[in-house]
């Protein structure tokens, strides 16, 4: 018997899954704010770099950033996403790195109750759905994904959940609002968008939903990638995983394409690359490979498989990063389309037994990640902060918001409010230097780096204005060039 949407089957499981979504966020959030007070979040340069651009476009008008270690003067020159300009309301409650965090768990937490809809749209089974979000708010990269701080590609996660929910439920508008909402979170997720199409082609839907969403997803990625960022600050447009990681094809977009097509021997050697079968291990194994028994799900994302799969950079194909964020909504969706075709074999008595064998070997193919992935989330509430943040937070506050300041990647988030940041260039008009005792410069160790450092403060360009607990504060000395 089918469960209908609004009866209480359906209500008991949402309200579940409600929870396990707050626990899922409270949980990881403690995570991340105590890994932030601690000095020691991970990817701090990325941190920093998001803060910059959002509290510049709020302070001045402008996307101006200098946190990066390259040459990108604007933001929209490394990834093109004006989503940020959506965001932007969220951000003013506290402008701060912290609300960018949240941000993006509050985006994996919600993620989970459209793929709860979808599944149950889909089953029309609320345990069904319930079981799978379960999975889902345990499974390993997705954990790996919280506790990374703030992505785009996380809340583009957020809005092609949204975009399957709507497709699943026959509401076109809904759907390509959502579609819009996901190419605005960065350039290489639209190509995500353009599978929508074939899945339309393939249930036999109208016109609208055959070409619409192609025509966006192509449409849009061409847009950006020719002409938008190319024209900003002149970084040839090479933002997001960039062309130079498919130099092996060519070096520009036209041969680079045109190689992947007619070379078939480089491109069947780039797809059989050995982290290729680790890739794809800690996506399925855990849970026993059941989402590739409905391909049409899987495939569904095709064009960003390739850019993943086919790049010279081996963090773009591993679980552990967030350039996977955009195909978990897929995965999961096929596995309830695999389990909801075990439901309608044999007799009831066959299919709760297959069902329930099914689930079985699922938990424990995944209790190997339930491990190290459910501890994650389980044990998220024992993490204790060690307050260096609020030690060191008087140094910091000496710096005047106008300054420049040249200091170490690991402090770049606390600092990212100020008008600019000077690393890893080296400048003798930078008005501030924070200086570690452990002289940890990430991740330039380089000798001009240090000997820049050395002349600045031996010559008496810089006075010692403060230190606590081995950081130093150096101010430049006006007249002394």
């Amino acid at each position: 018997m089918k469960e209908k949407t609004g009866g209480l089957s359906f209500w008991f499981c949402f309200f579940f899954i409600f929870l396990f979504a707050l626990f899922f966020f409270f949980s990881f959030a403690h995570i991340s704010l105590t890994a932030y007070e601690s000095l020691s979040f991970p990817f701090a340069e990325d941190q920093a770099m998001f803060h910059q651009s959002f509290w510049n476009l709020t302070h001045n008008g402008s996307l101006a950033i200098t946190t990066a270690l390259n040459n990108y003067n604007n933001v929209f020159g490394m990834h093109f996403t004006p989503i940020l300009f959506f965001l932007v309301p969220i951000y003013l409650l506290n402008q701060s790195p912290v609300s960018l965090i949240l941000i993006s768990i509050m985006s994996l937490a919600l993620s989970g109750i459209f793929i709860f809809l979808s599944t149950h749209k889909l089953a029309d089974n609320p345990w069904l759905a319930g079981a799978v979000v379960f999975l889902y708010f345990t499974y390993l990269p997705l954990t790996f994904l919280a506790s990374q701080g703030f992505r785009y590609l996380i809340i583009g996660l957020f809005f092609l959940s949204g975009a399957v929910f709507f497709y699943l439920s026959k509401r076109f508008w809904p759907m390509f609002l959502f579609l819009i909402l996901t190419c605005l979170c960065r350039e290489d997720i639209s190509l995500v968008v353009i599978g929508f199409s074939l899945l339309a082609l393939f249930d036999k839907r109208s016109a609208r939903w055959r070409y619409w969403p192609a025509i966006l997803g192509l449409s849009y990625f061409i847009l950006v990638v020719s002409w938008i960022m190319p024209n900003l600050n002149g970084t040839g447009g090479q933002g997001g995983l960039g062309f130079a990681a498919y130099s092996a094809f060519g070096d520009t977009p036209l041969k680079i394409l045109i190689s992947m097509v007619t070379n078939l021997p480089l491109l069947y050697q780039m797809l059989i690359m050995p982290h290729h079968f680790i890739f794809f291990s800690e996506l399925f194994s855990p849970l026993y490979y059941l989402p590739l028994l409905s391909p049409c799900w899987v495939l569904l994302p095709f064009a960003y498989w390739l850019i993943l799969l086919l790049s010279s950079v081996s963090a773009h194909a591993n679980a552990q990063y967030w350039y996977v964020a955009p195909l978990l909504p897929f995965i999961f969706i096929a596995l309830a389309a695999v389990l909801k075709k075990i439901l309608v074999w044999g007799d009831r008595r066959w299919r709760l037994g297959t069902l329930g064998v099914s689930l079985i070997l699922v938990l424990l193919m995944h209790s190997a990640y339930l491990g190290p992935g459910g501890r994650r989330l389980f044990n998220g509430f024992h993490a204790r902060s060690n307050h260096q943040l609020e030690r060191v937070q008087k140094l910091f506050d000496q710096i005047p918001r106008g300054a420049s300041v040249m200091t170490q990647a690991n402090y770049l988030p606390y600092l990212s409010s100020r008008r600019v940041i000077v690393l890893p260039r080296p400048d003798p008009a930078t008005d501030y230097l924070v200086v570690d005792a452990t002289d940890f410069w990430w991740p330039l160790p380089k000798p001009e780096i240090d000997k820049f450092r050395i002349e600045m403060i031996v010559s008496g360009r810089y006075k010692l204005l403060d230190e606590l607990e081995g950081i130093s504060l150096y101010k430049r000395q006006e007249g002394k060039e």
